[in-house]
Formats: structure tokens, sequence, C-alpha cells
């Protein structure tokens, strides 16, 4: 009989230990991925010059979420006082641990002869008036006087400091590889005097 008992308290012993040991863990709970935000933050001078001026424009992009995540794309787009300056994409992957902000760049260069030509073609003027038209916005955005012959409108242009607004979109992947969906930012800059 105490072979028996033992047997059966044996038995009961390996089938416990066999529930313990092999219960599966419960699965971890799934982060749900927040948006990451993003703004542009600044925009340096790099060049001004008569034909063309070079602007360094700044993004803070910030991860709010408990686990790392990969930009995987930035798309960008600059005005000046409503006209069009620069636009980029920024497609070099870009780390960015959990609960943390980075500061990422791109370049863009704008042409005194785009900006005329943008006139004469959406304002159907003749070249002379659309020229006339860009130097208070050339001068307004830091470029400097092309031409002599346009001193007049320059010095009659007046003195203003230009809102930039900087939009665009960010698509970004989580820590489990997933691409997630695109996120759309805008936000508003002027320089300090």
């Amino acid at each position: 009989m105490l072979k028996y008992a033992v047997t059966i308290l044996c038995l009961v012993t390996i089938i416990i230990g066999a529930g313990i040991g092999c219960a599966a863990e419960p699965a971890p709970e799934p982060v749900q991925i927040r948006d990451c935000q993003v703004e542009g933050t600044n925009i340096y001078e790099l060049f001004n010059g008569k034909e063309s001026l070079t602007r360094i424009v700044s993004f803070t992009v910030t991860n709010p979420n408990p686990v790392p995540i990969t930009v995987d794309m930035i798309d960008w787009f600059v005005t000046a006082d409503g006209l069009a300056m620069g636009a980029g994409q920024l497609t070099n992957d870009i780390y960015i641990p959990a609960n943390t902000q980075i500061i990422t760049q791109d370049v863009y260069s704008k042409t005194f002869m785009s900006i005329v030509v943008g006139f004469y073609m959406s304002e159907s003027v003749p070249i002379a008036t659309a020229t006339g038209m860009t130097v208070p916005v050339w001068k307004t955005i830091g470029g400097v006087l092309p031409m002599d012959q346009l001193q007049p409108i320059w010095d009659g242009a007046p003195e203003k400091i230009p809102e930039y607004v900087i939009s665009g979109s960010v698509t970004i992947i989580d820590h489990e590889g997933n691409r997630n969906k695109l996120t759309t930012f805008e936000s508003t800059w002027t320089p300090s005097e």
C-alpha cells in the first residue's frame, strides 16, 4: 500500500510541476504607437546673394513612445508670407530612442529669378512688372539688391520681418519594423530682429 501511495504522490508531484513549469507567460501588452511630433523650429541664413540665397531649416522631432522609433521620411515645405521658398525630403532613417527629442536639418536655396518667374506666370504680368513685384519680397527674405537699376524700388520697399510656415508630413517605423501612418505637421516661425 505504501508503494501505491508513493507512486500516486510522485505522479501528482510530476503533474503539478509540469503544469507550473509549462504555463505560458502572459503575452506582453501591445504598445500603441503614438504619432511623433515634428516642428519646424528655425531657419538659419547660410548665404545671402544678389542672385540667390540659401537657408538651413531645422526640425525638432519628438518620440513620445515608451519604445524607440525610426523616422523613415520627412517631407517638408517652407513659405515666407505665403510665397513658396523651398521644399525637400529627408529620406535617411533617423533613429529616435524612447521618450526622446532630436533635431535634424535640411537646406534649400531660392533664386531671385524663380520669384520673378513665379509672379510672371501666376499674375500674368510683363516680366518688368514681375521683377518690380519681386524686389520687396527679395528684400524681406534677406536677399541682396540684385542690380543697381532696382535701387529706387529697393529703397521704397518696407522693412518687415517675414512669417515662415514650415509644414509637411512624417512617416515612422515602429520598434517591430512596421511602417506607421503618415502624420502631418505645420508650424510658424518668425526671425528675431
